[in-house]
């Protein structure tokens, strides 16, 4: 699998998933609660926040 490293110029928009149980998805799950952003700083600030607060992600 490759992965691909987005610029802020190239970045769209991110959405993130987030389960009850303080887990972090990046894939459509149904149930979750879903988050919309459309700045990139802000979305890798809020994924930091996550983090920290001892969510895992998948």
């Amino acid at each position: 699998m490759q992965l691909t490293a987005y610029t802020k110029e190239q970045w769209v928009s991110g959405r993130v998933r987030l389960d009850e149980a303080r887990i972090v998805s990046f894939h459509p799950m149904e149930g979750w609660r879903l988050l919309n952003f459309w700045d990139h700083g802000h979305f890798m600030g809020f994924l930091q926040s996550l983090q920290q607060k001892g969510y895992r992600f998948q």
